[in-house]
């Protein structure tokens, strides 16, 4: 097949058994040739186009014929070749791309060569920056009709006021713990849960608190939000084998922190810079005195360092100091920081960060999906509950409105959700 990435149009026309031609946007085909694997040696084919696309790119992927049985056909006794992934994202968009993102920036991120990633986790971040850039344009034309407005009715002295926590987001978290004391509720902090078990019409959910003491609660539902995969480990009565196995086949990936006080006014001037080369073992740097001013002390500045790492790398607590002096080596080259002008630092392991979405997860999380489909009164959600690697406030937001609309109209889960789908909000 060969793709056309000028007409912006996806269509199949075939032309005999063996060879096709595929026309789609530019945008398509960066998603579409992440499902291929390791591909054998390319050799660029001869194109003949039709006048109507005498002026369409066309980006080559296969060479050759699959089908091979058409004696009067120039490519009779040529193999089908395709292409290498990482050649053809060079070809289209240029080397520095393809180094910096496809080879260095989604190994570090995922675990994996990006050619082992699935598409979807392509698709998940384009459609992230598509709704990202339709939110900013949004406030971008809100703003303007706001300050327009003001301008026009403001007094000489008058600024236009932008709050934010000034103490931070966690602010909304204390102001939500805040709100379900006043209204009734418990919350208990340090507990690791042992076991969750189906009874008849309700759940028992065994737990440890942070004193050692074994508690068990029995409520009518259970809403839980921790990693799906560690949920069908605690269900009880056991599940079946196949899926355990569906879940020991998905992973997450870890997140080390490393916030850091320099005795610099600013490091720089951006809330948040991502590190896509392979060079610098963090991927991103949030610096959030540039978010707000007074975030900060005069002359100091603080810093949060995010690295990725698997089960593969060791416990956090094995490799911490190994990746601390990498990270201060990182800084030092990209920023010139020196380690006498760091004041004080803190290190904090994030154990569920995001989702491994290795090709063919979709399967096995589909396995979990239809098991947990069943249980009305055992609900699944979140970015760790449902198995997603995505912006977080969006998703939980909208993952918890579905939620609570399921409770509200009593439904049960095959009358709310129609199916079990791994893409659905919740399981």
């Amino acid at each position: 097949m060969i793709m056309d990435v000028g007409s912006g149009v996806d269509r199949r026309v075939p032309i005999n058994s063996g060879l096709s031609f595929l026309y789609l946007s530019h945008k398509q085909i960066f998603f579409r040739i992440m499902m291929k694997g390791k591909q054998m040696a390319f050799e660029r084919p001869d194109i003949i186009r039709p006048p109507s696309e005498a002026r369409s790119y066309y980006l080559p992927l296969t060479a050759g014929c699959s089908n091979n049985t058409c004696t009067f056909c120039q490519y009779y006794g040529s193999k089908l070749q395709i292409r290498d992934v990482e050649e053809v994202i060079a070809a289209r968009f240029g080397d520095r791309i393809s180094r910096n993102f496809f080879r260095d920036y989604i190994p570090k991120v995922t675990g994996l060569p990006a050619a082992e990633v699935s598409a979807d986790w392509f698709l998940e971040r384009y459609r992230f920056y598509q709704e990202h850039n339709l939110w900013a344009n949004l406030m971008s034309k809100a703003f303007r009709s706001m300050t327009a407005s003001w301008g026009r009715n403001r007094k000489e002295d008058e600024g236009l006021k932008v709050f934010y926590p000034d103490q931070g987001a966690q602010m909304i978290t204390d102001a939500l713990v805040d709100k379900i004391h006043r209204r009734g509720g418990t919350l208990r902090n340090g507990v690791r849960v042992e076991t969750v078990e189906r009874l008849s019409n309700q759940v028992a959910v065994q737990y440890i608190e942070a004193d050692g003491a074994h508690r068990i609660e029995v409520g009518d539902m259970v809403i839980s939000t921790v990693p799906v995969t560690s949920l069908i480990g605690m269900l009880r009565p056991r599940p079946p084998e196949e899926v355990l196995k569906a879940s020991q086949r998905l992973s997450f990936r870890r997140l080390a922190l490393f916030f850091l006080i320099l005795r610099r006014e600013r490091l720089s001037e951006k809330i948040q810079i991502y590190f896509p080369e392979s060079r610098y073992p963090f991927k991103r740097i949030y610096e959030p005195k540039n978010l707000d001013p007074t975030m900060g002390e005069k002359g100091k500045t603080g810093i949060c360092v995010e690295v990725c790492f698997g089960e593969e790398d060791g416990s956090f607590e094995q490799i911490r100091e190994g990746m601390y002096r990498s990270v201060l080596e990182g800084l030092g080259h990209f920023f010139g920081v020196r380690e006498e002008e760091i004041e004080r630092h803190l290190e904090r392991e994030v154990p569920h960060a995001y989702a491994v979405y290795r090709d063919g997860y979709g399967d096995q999380l589909q396995t979990l999906a239809s098991y947990l489909f069943s249980m009305d009164n055992l609900v699944s959600y979140g970015r760790q509950g449902s198995f997603r690697y995505n912006h977080l406030v969006d998703r939980v937001i909208d993952a918890f409105s579905e939620v609570l609309q399921f409770i509200k109209t009593g439904k049960n889960k095959e009358e709310f959700l129609g199916a079990p789908s791994a893409k659905s909000a919740f399981f």
